[in-house]
């Protein structure tokens, strides 16, 4: 088995479709921790905040395919603005993925909120239509 060398990890996180800092919430405590994102493929990774993602290891990882997610009215789940939530798929906590359903994130303005958000939107549906048109090539031979 291969090792996951440095120079393998800043090729792994190269070429993300979105990353930035956002504000997390945590499941039990809920505190805010400020974290690295890094959007790819399906998945969004978190990294603790540290000068270079390229040389650590993700702090944890949601996996989006079949998520909702959108902005949280305003005092609903925080005093904060710009906050949004990611609903997970119940059957990733039945079989065990995921601990949790929803994820809280916050963002800086507005506008990088909505733009996360419309990244996550796409990221959750990318997987599923590309199986879709795979099963249907399919049928088709």
């Amino acid at each position: 088995m291969k090792t996951l060398t440095m120079e393998n990890k800043a090729l792994l996180w190269s070429r993300p479709q979105k990353s930035g800092i956002l504000l997390k919430r945590g499941g039990e405590i809920k505190t805010w921790k400020k974290r690295q994102f890094i959007l790819k493929d399906a998945y969004l990774f978190y990294f603790k905040v540290l000068s270079s993602v390229e040389q650590s290891q993700p702090s944890g990882l949601i996996p989006l395919e079949g998520c909702k997610v959108g902005f949280a009215p305003y005092g609903s789940q925080t005093s904060l603005e710009n906050v949004m939530i990611i609903t997970l798929p119940e059957e990733l906590i039945n079989i065990g993925i995921v601990k949790r359903s929803n994820y809280v994130l916050a963002a800086q303005s507005y506008d990088e909120c909505h733009s996360w958000i419309d990244e996550i939107r796409i990221a959750a549906q990318s997987k599923r239509k590309l199986k879709a048109k795979v099963d249907h090539a399919q049928l088709e031979v």
